[in-house]
This record gives C-alpha cells, structure tokens and sequence, in this order.
C-alpha cells in the first residue's frame, strides 16, 4: 500500500498487533483489527463502513493520531438501530463517528434521512449508490445452454429471485404466491418457471415439497459470478419479495441494479430503500402479502409488453444512477474535497 493513497480500514491481510485506538468488548473482537491504527500512519484518506463499526472507530483514532481524513460508507437505513453492535460500538463509536467523520457516502437517501436523525451534519452526506459495469450487466438473448445447465424448461417465461433463501427475503410470500399462480386457470397457457438462486437458509426445499411445487420451482445454491449477467438475460422476471423487521429493512438491493441493467422487469416489494432504487423500473407491491404478490406476477406473465417497457426503462434508470463509473466520479470528487 503506498503512503499517498487511500486506505480501506477493513483490509484482512494486516499483521495483527496491538495497534491503540477503540478497543471494543469481549465477544465482538471481528469488528476491530489489532494493529490497524498503526498502519493507517502516513495516508491522507480512510475510507470506512458503517458509523457502529469498530473499523470506523479505529480511523477515528489513526485520525486523531495523525490528521487523515475520514470517508464513512452507510448503507444503514433505520436510525438508531443497535442491531448487532455492542453497546460501546453504540453507544460510544457511533456518536464520535457522526461528529468527526469528514464525509458520510449514504448508498440511498433513505440512509442519508437516518444519518440526520441521528445527529450527522447533512452538509457532510453525500447520496452515493452501488454501481455496476453497464457492459457485462446488458441486454442480451438468453443463452439456452445455461438454461439447460440450470435444469429449466426449454421453453417458457423464467422467474428468477436471487439471494439468501430467509424469512426476511420473503420466502414463504413469494412460494405462496407462485403457489397460487400455478392453480390459476387463466395462467395455464402460459408456460412459467421459477428459479431460486442463492443459500437455502429458510426451508425452502421443504417449502416447495410441501406445496406440491416441484415441477415449477427450481433451486441453485450458487451460480459463478461470471454467470450472473447470461442468468438475468435467462430470465423474463426478477422478484425480490423482501419482509422488513423490527431492526432491518432492504438497504439497497445490488441484485435489483443488476437486474436493471440487465432490462429485466422487477416485480418487488415496498420494503426499506428499494422503492428508490427500483424506481419505474419495475412493479412495487406491499410486503408480506402474497396474494397482491400473485397479481403482480400474474399481470407481468400474461403482459410481455409491460414486461419488456419495464425493462427498457430499468436500464435506462441504470444507466443514468448506477453506472459504476459515475458513481466512481462521485466518491472521487468527494476523496478530493476531503483531502
């Protein structure tokens, strides 16, 4: 790492040694790195995540120690939520983040209102999302050999949902509702399939056994990242049927961009911060509701014209908020104004 650039305080590889700063409580050790305030010495940024994150207190020490800016990336958007964080992580580490922080990086507006609840000054919030390279993630003819790889029809609309197969990410919603597209008469001459991607974290293998829906649902554990722009491509619908809790709510949704990109309508719920990402990219529907669920997935199988002008927009919406290299232009211009 060369002393004139900008360091990620969250690097894995650092030696680990006494170091100083915030020493955190027994039991969180996993949010601190022995030794990185020591070697923050000598950069002029750090750039960090999270206003509770034992990282974020360690910059706040190295710039104490030695007058380095520091650059706070929040995806955060429920405010004053303890979630996993040690009371002195909380109680402590944030308020000293929120009030010596040079610039906050807020991935959505949603996070930028909590930032304010909570105390940060709103001149040093800057609303910065995630981007994606707008080459690989494009619309393209779907490739029938990774359909057949995926064990999917030859033919057919694909459904596709990718992600953590958990209660929070609306399983049991989103199984209900293909559930109650199946037994619909009307959607019998349309040919569909759904396609889960992602860790069975939720029972969902004994979900769709219980359901009876074995012939339409289809569940990958993991498909290469490679792959993930041909498997939006495969797929005529992206569902993400997030459930907010009492501590969390979706904080942006990397999947939904991608799936923007790629000019694949979006069919998801109205949880947290992705009202704002989707946009008029795709359809929004409440949460935990199935049955208005089912509509929106009936209405987007039976109409691909509303499909297809969804998925037009989508990538324009991405093309104007999520290109990585806009985006790597905004936290530039940020890194420059804090140095």
């Amino acid at each position: 790492m060369a002393n004139d650039g900008v360091a990620e305080s969250g690097e894995s590889h650092l030696i680990p040694r006494c170091g100083g700063g915030f020493e955190l409580e027994p039991g969180v050790g996993h949010c601190r790195l022995p030794g990185l305030v020591l070697r923050l010495a000598g950069f002029d940024l750090v750039h960090t995540l999270e206003t509770s994150h034992g990282f974020s207190g360690q910059a706040l020490s190295a710039k104490r120690r030695y007058g380095c800016r520091v650059v706070v990336t929040v995806w955060e958007n429920l405010p004053f939520n303890k979630k996993r964080y040690s009371d002195f992580a909380f109680e402590t580490v944030r308020p000293r983040v929120l009030a010596e922080a040079d610039a906050f990086l807020a991935v959505t507006g949603r996070a930028r209102d909590a930032l304010v609840l909570e105390g940060a000054d709103p001149a040093r919030i800057h609303v910065t999302p995630m981007g994606v390279d707008l080459e690989r993630f494009r619309p393209a003819p779907a490739d029938p050999d990774l359909r057949s790889r995926l064990g999917l029809p030859p033919d057919g609309l694909v459904v596709l949902s990718v992600g953590a197969m958990s209660p929070h990410k609306g399983l049991s919603v989103l199984l209900h509702a293909v559930k109650r597209a199946s037994l619909d008469p009307g959607l019998r001459r349309r040919s569909f399939s759904v396609l889960l991607v992602g860790r069975d974290v939720g029972g969902a293998r004994n979900m769709v056994a219980r359901l009876g829906l074995g012939h339409v649902v289809r569940i990958v554990d993991y498909v290469p990242y490679s792959e993930m722009p041909a498997l939006y491509n495969v797929a005529a619908i992206f569902v993400l049927a997030s459930v907010p809790t009492p501590t969390w709510q979706d904080q942006f949704g990397v999947v939904l961009v991608e799936s923007l990109a790629s000019g694949t309508a979006i069919l998801a719920s109205v949880s947290g911060s992705i009202p704002e990402v989707v946009g008029k990219g795709g359809l929004l529907v409440p949460w935990a509701d199935h049955e208005v669920l089912d509509r929106g997935l009936k209405e987007l199988l039976e109409d691909q014209t509303l499909g297809e002008t969804l998925g037009r927009g989508g990538r324009q919406r991405a093309t104007i908020l999520f290109d990585r290299r806009k985006v790597a232009e905004q936290i530039g211009k940020v890194y420059v104004s804090r140095v």
